[in-house]
C-alpha cells in the first residue's frame, strides 16, 4: 500500500484555499519554516511543497525535504507531483469554460452529445448530465477495476457518491464534442492561459528527472507512474507553483463569467459528515462541481467555510499532514 505518497500537491492546494486565516495565524515565514519540518517528521513525510496565497496572489512558497528517499535529491520549484484526484477541479474549471462558450449545457443529458449510453441496457444512462458528473451524483462507482463493468447504482441526481468514472465519461463526451484529446484541450483551455508551463495530463519526457516518487508504507521508494493516456479524474502531473496558479485563478474567478463562477462554489448536494465514532459532530459537507465544501455549523478559529479537494491514490490519503498542519497553524 502507498501511504507516504507525493503529498505536496494536496498540501499546497489545501492551504491555498484557507489562505486568509493561515496567513494571519503565521506571524512570518520563519514560523512556517520551523513548524513544517516538525510536522513532516511526525508524519514520516519525505518531501513537501507549500504555497500560501492571499487575496488571490501567491505570497509565499517553500520546498522541504526530498523527492526520493533513496537518491536524496532535494525538492525544488521544478519538482513534478502526481496530482491524483486533484486533477478533477482543474477539469471542472475547463468544463465551466465550455459552458461559458455555449458548447456545453450543464443540465442537458450527455446522451444528446454522445449518442452512446454510458451503461448499455440501462435507461438511467439517459438522465446523466454534466452537472451530475461534477457534483458526483451520477450513480457510478468510483473506479472500474479489472473484471468489472461500469454500473449505475442509484437514480442519477438522487444522492452523492464520489465517482472518478463519472469524470471519465464526461471526458469522452468533451472529446467527442471538440474532436480533440483531453490533453490538448486542457493545454489550450487552462494551462496556456494560466501560464502553467509544467503541467500535463499525459507523461512528458522532461518529467523523468523531475518527478517526486511515491513511497510505500515500509519506506521503500515506489515506482513512477507515466500516464500515456489522459484521464480527467487522475492523471494530472504538475508543480506546486503551477497548481497554485490554478488555485489563484479560482479565487479570482479568472476567465469565467461571474454567474458561472458563483455556481462552481454554490452547494449542490447536502451530505452529513460523521467522524469514525459515527456520532454527528455538528458539521455538514456540501459537495460541489469538482470541489468539496465543508460548511461548519459551529465556528472554528480559522474559518467557518472551507473549500477543499484532496488527492487519494491506492488507498493513500495525501491530506493527512494537511489536516495536522491546519489544526496546528490556524
Amino acid at each position: 500500500m502507498y501511504r507516504r505518497v507525493s503529498v505536496a500537491v494536496s498540501i499546497f492546494a489545501y492551504v491555498c484555499l484557507n489562505v486568509g486565516a493561515f496567513a494571519q495565524a503565521a506571524a512570518d515565514a520563519t514560523s512556517l519554516e520551523k513548524l513544517i519540518p516538525r510536522l513532516m517528521k511526525e508524519g514520516d513525510v519525505p518531501g513537501l511543497a507549500v504555497v500560501v496565497i492571499k487575496d488571490g496572489d501567491i505570497r509565499w512558497h517553500q520546498n522541504f525535504g526530498v523527492r526520493n528517499a533513496d537518491s536524496r535529491v532535494l525538492l525544488d520549484d521544478a519538482t513534478i507531483f502526481e496530482a491524483a484526484s486533484l486533477s478533477k477541479p482543474v477539469f471542472a474549471y475547463a468544463i465551466l469554460k465550455l459552458v461559458d462558450q455555449g458548447k456545453l449545457d450543464l443540465d442537458k443529458p450527455l446522451i444528446k452529445y454522445l449518442p452512446e449510453p454510458a451503461v448499455p441496457d440501462d435507461e438511467r444512462s439517459d438522465l446523466i448530465t454534466a452537472r451530475m458528473v461534477l457534483d458526483h451524483t451520477t450513480g457510478f462507482q468510483n473506479e472500474v477495476h479489472p473484471g468489472q463493468s461500469l454500473k449505475i447504482h442509484f437514480k442519477p441526481g438522487e444522492k452523492f457518491s464520489y465517482s472518478g468514472e463519472g469524470f471519465l465519461y464526461l471526458q469522452k463526451v468533451v472529446e467527442h464534442i471538440l474532436g480533440e484529446r483531453l490533453d490538448a484541450f486542457m493545454k489550450e483551455t487552462v494551462f496556456v492561459p494560466l501560464g502553467m508551463k509544467n503541467s500535463s495530463y499525459v507523461w512528458q519526457e522532461n518529467f523523468e528527472a523531475l518527478k517526486a516518487n511515491g513511497h510505500k508504507s515500509s519506506g521503500l521508494v515506489g515506482q513512477k507512474r507515466r500516464p500515456s493516456v489522459a484521464r480527467s479524474a487522475s492523471s494530472l502531473h504538475t508543480t506546486a507553483l503551477d497548481y497554485a496558479k490554478f488555485v489563484a485563478a479560482m479565487i479570482n474567478g479568472k476567465s469565467l463569467r461571474k454567474a458561472t463562477f458563483d455556481q462552481m462554489l454554490t452547494p449542490q448536494v447536502r451530505r452529513s459528515f460523521q467522524r469514525s465514532s459515527r456520532k454527528p459532530q455538528g458539521k455538514v459537507t456540501l459537495h460541489l462541481r469538482g470541489w468539496a465544501t465543508s460548511l461548519m455549523t459551529r465556528p472554528l478559529r480559522f474559518s467557518s467555510v472551507t473549500f477543499l479537494h484532496v488527492g487519494l491514490w491506492r488507498s493513500a490519503s495525501t491530506s493527512k499532514i494537511a489536516k495536522k498542519l491546519q489544526a496546528t497553524a490556524f
